[in-house]
């Protein structure tokens, strides 16, 4: 008989709850749930945004990229903080039309897709502040890519007319990215059957039917070197 007269009591204490509220006009309270809502929280009023892209970055903050007005404008906000949302920036892009975010290329390079189908772009999230749209054509076919330290790029494709009819070994590409707006491509390694990497020196080793590249990362290279001094004086 107790669980006959639960139920009910139950909502009749909701039911009251929710009728107090919107006779005083005031949000629910709640001491597990927060609701932050555009109408309470200028900085959330994001009118006609279409995308969003959410950036963990580096130093430990987290960076919700939003993009509106047709794809000519980005606005960043630091959520790292749900509590103290704040606006970081506003950036004009010049872009042809609306766009999605698509997945990231490693580092700090994000695919995004057009959705009039003009095609692809990436941006170039570096300076959190100034994002950046360059040229995907360079990067077409590629099916992963990944960050060589703060300024290369690793990409990994294959050839599409015959990777459903036969395994084919992929075509690695190192491009410096140094610039945002335009990646240079530095070197091609066609038909790589294996890669071996040094975490130490962060060298990276792809082996063809022409040879071994290998692809060095200087910076790398002169703190491993010092950390040996280092440790050989201790």
């Amino acid at each position: 008989m107790r669980t006959q007269f639960f139920a009910p009591l139950i909502f009749a204490v909701l039911t009251t709850a929710i009728t107090a509220n919107a006779i005083t006009n005031k949000p629910p309270q709640s001491r597990a749930i927060a609701v932050e809502s555009p109408s309470d929280t200028p900085v959330l009023a994001q009118a006609n945004s279409e995308a969003m892209y959410l950036d963990k970055r580096g130093d430990g903050r987290t960076v919700l990229y939003v993009e509106s007005a047709e794809g000519t404008k980005v606005t960043v906000l630091d959520v790292s903080d749900p509590g103290k949302i704040r606006r970081l920036a506003e950036t004009e892009l010049a872009a042809p039309s609306r766009f999605d975010f698509v997945k990231s290329l490693g580092g700090d390079n994000v695919l995004v897709r057009y959705r009039n189908g003009s095609g692809e772009a990436f941006l170039n999230l570096k300076h959190c502040k100034h994002p950046v749209l360059g040229d995907a054509s360079a990067l077409t076919g590629t099916e992963a890519a990944e960050k060589l330290g703060d300024s290369a790029l690793l990409s990994a494709s294959t050839n599409p007319a015959v990777e459903s009819i036969v395994d084919t070994d992929p075509t690695y590409k190192v491009w410096d990215d140094s610039k945002a707006s335009h990646p240079n491509l530095m070197a091609a390694i066609p038909g790589v059957t294996q890669r071996l990497s040094n975490e130490d020196t962060g060298t990276q080793f792809f082996l063809s039917e022409n040879g071994i590249t290998v692809v060095r990362r200087l910076r790398v290279e002169e703190d491993h070197k010092i950390n040996v001094i280092w440790k050989s004086q201790t």
